[in-house]
């Protein structure tokens, strides 16, 4: 059962930037509208922060255990929201489902540029980009309408909206499988290569170098699986990650950098 405890113990994992948008979220009427449910956070927020003299039993007594559950849930609503505002790519890809679901023609062209905007400014390449880059071009082909689909120019156009969810797709599956081999490498030492990675180390030869995070698996599994300890092709690799590494989720450079690590130890 949620409690006082519950809700500081997931205030406190917060930093000073996300408790700061906390304390906005709970003062929004549009995400909180019962004013009981928004005094009990402020009582969390403030006992997490030591900025109250009332007892943990006094703040408890004051508020029924449903609502403690639905400050619960609100905190978890925050957390999904933090992430999701995070997902450009995916909320891209969500606006063009709605106009395609609702048939909002004039919103379209609208959704396009901001489309071409973003592949300007998104500097991430995880797997998860290419995946909603795929569903991107799937829902803009089939947005275009059975007569436009039929004119030559938009013809040309709609395969190469096919060549690109192709495309993602494949960066997709090439990067899950060498994030497999990575974490099972740091993990367990394995260093064998297995048929699904042979495929994706071939697939990314004939990728464009435009995909640096491709390219910093692909080196850094072909050095291990060879056991190069060459201090000069880590070093361009290590170059690479210099240039490139913010293009790859905190995580998984975390992982790449320990799998280095522990090839230098061998």
């Amino acid at each position: 059962m949620a409690d006082l405890k519950t809700i500081t113990g997931i205030l406190g994992g917060f930093d000073r930037v996300e408790l700061s948008s906390f304390e906005k979220y709970v003062d929004s009427p549009f995400f909180i509208r019962d004013d009981q449910l928004k005094n009990l956070l402020w009582s969390c927020i403030r006992k997490s922060q030591n900025d109250t003299d009332q007892s943990p039993k006094d703040i408890e007594n004051s508020y029924a255990s449903k609502l403690w559950k639905e400050a619960e849930t609100t905190c978890y609503h925050f957390l999904i929201q933090q992430e999701f505002d995070k997902l450009t790519t995916l909320k891209a890809n969500l606006n063009l489902a709605g106009i395609k679901k609702r048939n909002i023609d004039r919103l379209y062209k609208d959704a396009l540029s901001n489309i071409e905007k973003l592949e300007k400014s998104e500097f991430d390449q995880s797997s998860e980009y290419f995946y909603y880059r795929s569903l991107i071009e799937k829902n803009i082909f089939e947005l275009k309408t059975e007569n436009e689909k039929k004119n030559a120019k938009v013809k040309i156009a709609s395969e190469l909206n096919m060549h690109k969810i192709s495309e993602n797709v494949d960066l997709f599956y090439i990067l899950e499988i060498m994030k497999i081999f990575i974490q099972d490498f740091i993990t367990e030492g394995n260093k064998s290569l297995f048929p699904e990675l042979e495929f994706a180390l071939k697939a990314a030869e004939s990728l464009s170098p435009d995909y640096q995070s491709v390219t910093l698996y692909k080196m850094a599994i072909e050095n291990i699986v060879k056991e190069k300890k060459d201090p000069q092709k880590w070093k361009n690799w290590l170059k690479l990650l210099d240039q490139y590494g913010y293009k790859v989720p905190q995580e998984e450079l975390a992982y790449l950098k320990e799998a280095y690590q522990k090839m230098m130890e061998k």
